[in-house]
């Protein structure tokens, strides 16, 4: 058992760790933090950031850790070699949901049924596209598709994302 201090609500590993988005924030010994770096090899918690108010659902691009912020309808981007927060994406009032990274970008759902598509280069929002589905709640990608699941209803949409047209 590892105890990260939080309530853990999203685990990827990148970096020889496991990064893990605690959901609110925890204060230990007068510092708040919302993410913490737990070492793969020795299972110990060794880093923890306050990366926004909220972060939640996590991914990794093979380079960024991606982390959706639903306290500040934001989404994180953390550099795991450095062990540090770079910036966040801005997503005006659109409250971010469970993304993932396929056709070479990060992909994040919103609860009015949109999905962002983000450069994982310069971390900036680069398209909006229509997901299909009321509140595409978790998406899970591949070279060239998503899958998007949707939390409103009983379905499950398969998207060509390499074709998505943006709204």
């Amino acid at each position: 058992v590892i105890h990260t201090g939080g309530n853990p609500t999203g685990i990827v590993p990148a970096a020889g760790g496991l990064w893990v988005g605690l959901g609110g924030p925890v204060t230990e010994g007068g510092t708040t933090y919302t993410v913490v770096r737990i070492d793969a090899a020795s299972a110990a918690v060794t880093d923890r950031l306050n990366a926004g108010r909220r972060p939640t659902w996590t991914a990794s691009d093979g380079t960024n850790v991606w982390l959706s912020d639903a306290g500040n309808n934001t989404v994180i981007r953390v550099d795991p070699v450095a062990r540090r927060m770079l910036d966040s994406q801005p997503l005006g009032a659109s409250i971010p949901l469970d993304g993932d990274v396929a056709a070479g970008a990060v992909w994040i759902p919103d609860k009015g049924g949109r999905l962002y598509r983000i450069d994982p280069a310069s971390g900036k929002v680069t398209g909006r596209y229509d997901s299909g589905v009321g509140v595409p709640f978790v998406i899970s990608g591949s070279a060239s598709t998503l899958w998007v699941v949707d939390y409103s209803g009983t379905d499950v949409v398969r998207l060509d994302v390499s074709k998505a047209p943006a709204t």
